[in-house]
């Protein structure tokens, strides 16, 4: 019988020992590597790499390498402007990942030399901050034309509020977008160059000046936004903002408004009107502080 007994036990802490060294649901699985222009050897620094469905990602460094924590049943999403975003399950996530040219199905623009006369600012810069917040890393705000004619972009200015040095980082950079207006949400990225802005320590206004790339101002309006993607060090390092390692060190500043007009979303998530709740847990319609110049 002590033999009998001896054998189920052996047999019971095999079947248990090859359960354990089995895959489990769901399992961690940290993913590396190099995001490449398909076709050529152009590492794409910029680019942004999000798990599908979550709050989770991260952005490529200036050589194009990312590390991202995962499962193993995620999926990726990689998105760079003006590229074909592509989604990948996590496992099958090699050493380089190859993107390709997005086609350019925007009619090129054409400013027209015609002198233009009429400058307008559209915002409420100047209106009282009724809260700032940093909680998500991209951010879209609606600009109607009121005029109806198209007109051209010329500048951006966004309002911002520095916390203080508690992260250690003071140079915070954002890429600025351009969306078409797709039914009250950002839709295509119009804005096809990267533009990356550094954010001063205590800097509080920035102005980004976009007459170069002659983008129209139609008349159904565009949405005008901005990604947090990481931070310059003394020695002009950039380091890649991660949802699980580091907090932006910037919020935006929103002043009360008769209707939402400004969108956020982490990574892998939908865009989401932004609301203010008040004290007593109403929520309050907001617009982000930012302002836009056209010409006409």
């Amino acid at each position: 019988m002590m033999v009998q007994t001896r054998c189920k036990s052996n047999s019971l802490l095999f079947i248990v020992a090859t359960v354990l060294s089995l895959p489990c649901f769901g399992q961690t699985l940290s993913i590396s590597g190099t995001v490449m222009k398909n076709g050529g050897s152009e590492v794409l620094p910029f680019v942004t790499i999000a798990v599908q469905g979550t709050t989770r990602g991260t952005i490529t460094d200036e050589q194009g390498h990312f590390t991202l924590e995962t499962t193993a049943d995620d999926s990726v999403i990689f998105s760079a402007v003006g590229f074909t975003k592509i989604i990948v399950p996590s496992k099958q996530v090699g050493d380089t990942t190859y993107l390709d040219e997005e086609p350019k199905l925007l009619s090129e623009v054409v400013v027209s030399s015609t002198k233009r006369t009429k400058k307008i600012d559209i915002g409420n810069l100047k209106d009282k901050t009724v809260v700032a917040t940093g909680g998500a890393n991209q951010y879209a705000k609606l600009f109607a034309n009121e005029v109806g004619s198209e007109g051209v972009l010329e500048s951006l200015v966004l309002n911002f509020q520095p916390e203080a040095k508690k992260y250690g980082r003071y140079m915070t950079a954002i890429m600025i977008h351009v969306y078409q207006n797709a039914k009250g949400l950002p839709g295509a990225d119009v804005l096809l160059e990267k533009v990356i802005v550094p954010i001063k320590e205590n800097q509080k206004v920035v102005s980004v000046e976009l007459s170069k790339y002659g983008i129209v101002f139609p008349a159904e309006g565009l949405f005008v936004g901005l990604d947090f993607i990481g931070y310059y060090d003394d020695a002009g390092i950039f380091s890649p903002y991660s949802r699980l390692k580091t907090p932006a060190n910037l919020r935006i500043e929103f002043a009360s408004a008769e209707s939402a007009d400004t969108f956020s979303k982490f990574f892998g998530t939908s865009w989401r009107k932004v609301l203010h709740s008040d004290r007593d847990g109403r929520k309050n319609t907001v617009s982000a502080k930012f302002g836009i110049r056209v010409s006409y």
